[in-house]
């Protein structure tokens, strides 16, 4: 007879059997409780009370602001219309009130509240994305998950149903035209916010010039931002946007945005000038410490960010760092290699931790000095988690202009190849004699 052995139960480090990561959860329940009752009691006030004035008789029993009660009732409100998720919540206990808010601030618009089917799109992604696969695994942080949902609320938001109208293309692109914005307010103190918005691809360029400005010429980000306004830039910049190669109406993405809208997508892809293969680099190797620009794409692309657990620096801005240590005889190939931002790449460098890496899947095994360990997932577009994430993107587009309807139905390419991915390239060169903006 041969021995079985069963694999060990998949949880977050947040919930695992110790004792502060019990408390911990304990106080997580409570909470959330506290104002799941306290939202059933506000519910009668809600339609019939001044908010103001019924907030502040809670404020004066329970010391939080206005502002503060508002957002977790509407947290709690928003999870009422979440019911999957809301039950993986009561399961494990591993969802904070203050990720909750989170959640419900990203969720504050018409894409979620406006249409069913939407919402169940939401419930769905949230269930599966904040359900653990590994034991001990690292929780996504607040600022993790966000990102995430915002991915999915920029394919949701673009409706690309085909209509029934001979100038349907047309409509759709005049009805997806970006309209910038631009303002400026003062503060008490006397200075000032200069903004503007934009859309993901333009975002992409110019923080990528200001970043290459301040590098430059040794500046903070905003002394280059001013300096870029008033008297132009001398650099040019190469911004690399990846796509599955593969797969029909495939996202873009970057890892200062993340994944882009299916509008943005096009943009930025038909903007691209030179597009690199570079489902192979991930085996490729060198016999330099430093990395190659095909090795360094993958990373980036395999990495999404900084892989500490919790830190969401982007990846294309991080050090590229050797697990086993090159001068030890640790290869220079994906294999060995994940990107760190410095202050993590310090920690690891002084001894404060180590780590074992996946080469097949990407993890990463933090093993601290205590004797405990956990485990950080590769979210990138080129780690197995992310291209399942991009696949399901796609289809979601493919299945939209399938819909039945007078128009053809777009060529579809013939059945997709195992996962190849390309990297498109965008050069963004600006005259140094006037300002770009």
């Amino acid at each position: 007879m041969t021995p079985t052995t069963n694999s060990p139960t998949a949880f977050y480090s947040i919930c695992a059997k110790t004792p502060l990561a019990e408390q911990a959860a304990a106080l997580r329940h409570l909470e959330l409780d506290f104002w799941r009752d306290l939202y059933i009691q506000a519910l009668p006030e809600i339609h019939t009370c001044d908010w103001s004035a019924y907030a502040a008789t809670l404020t004066a029993d329970l010391g939080y602001t206005e502002h503060m009660i508002t957002n977790n009732l509407l947290a709690i409100e928003t999870l009422n219309h979440l019911p999957l998720f809301s039950e993986l919540i009561d399961k494990l206990g591993h969802v904070s009130i203050h990720l909750l808010r989170g959640i419900s601030q990203t969720l504050s618009c018409k894409t979620f509240w406006d249409d069913e089917s939407k919402q169940e799109a939401v419930d769905a992604f949230l269930t599966k994305y904040l359900t653990p696969t590994k034991p001990n695994q690292a929780m996504p942080g607040t600022r993790q998950v966000i990102n995430r949902l915002k991915d999915l609320l920029r394919q949701l938001n673009e409706d690309l149903d085909e209509d029934d109208n001979d100038d349907a293309d047309q409509e759709r692109d005049d009805e997806n035209t970006f309209n910038p914005r631009f303002s400026i307010d003062e503060n008490d103190d006397g200075s000032f916010i200069v903004s503007t918005t934009w859309d993901a691809p333009t975002t992409c360029k110019i923080e990528a010039v200001i970043r290459a400005h301040a590098k430059k010429h040794g500046l903070s980000i905003s002394a280059a931002h001013a300096d870029i306004l008033l008297n132009g830039t001398d650099v040019s910049v190469t911004l690399n946007i990846y796509a599955a190669s593969d797969i029909a109406d495939s996202p873009a993405w970057t890892s200062t945005v993340g994944f882009f809208g299916p509008r943005d997508s096009r943009t930025i892809k038909d903007e691209a000038t030179t597009t690199r293969d570079i489902s192979t680099a991930g085996t490729e190797k060198t016999n330099s410490y430093t990395v190659t620009d095909r090795i360094k794409a993958h990373l980036e692309g395999r990495d999404g960010t900084c892989r500490w657990p919790g830190c969401n620096k982007p990846a294309v801005r991080t050090d590229k760092d050797h697990c086993v240590n090159f001068d030890d005889g640790g290869p220079t190939t994906a294999a060995n290699m994940i990107c760190l931002c410095r202050y993590h790449h310090n920690r690891k460098t002084d001894g404060s931790v180590s780590y074992i890496l996946d080469p097949f899947t990407g993890d990463v095994y933090w093993l601290f000095n205590d004797g405990t360990y956990r485990v950080d997932e590769a979210e990138g577009p080129l780690s197995p988690k992310g291209a399942r994430w991009t696949q399901t993107l796609a289809q979601k587009a493919k299945l939209r202009r399938n819909k039945p309807g007078p128009k053809k139905k777009p060529k579809m390419p013939a059945a997709p190849k195992p996962a190849a991915w390309g990297e498109a390239t965008s050069s963004v060169e600006l005259n140094p004699e006037a300002p770009p903006f």
